[in-house]
């Protein structure tokens, strides 16, 4: 899946991810909130390479 590009905004991107128990994104990736999930996406392709299924609920 290819995220649109509003969800690379400050509002979606996700940095407190220690909070839930996950480690920091690669390199080159971001950690996105799409609702109840945690998505891992490439910076550069916007594709999302990982999900973590209701991380928020």
């Amino acid at each position: 899946m290819i995220l649109p590009a509003i969800f690379l905004s400050s509002t979606y991107l996700f940095q407190d991810y220690a909070m839930i128990g996950v480690g920091p994104p690669p390199p080159g990736y971001y950690w996105v909130r799409y609702g109840p999930d945690l998505l891992l996406v490439d910076r550069r392709t916007r594709r999302v390479v990982d999900v973590i299924y209701s991380a928020f609920y």
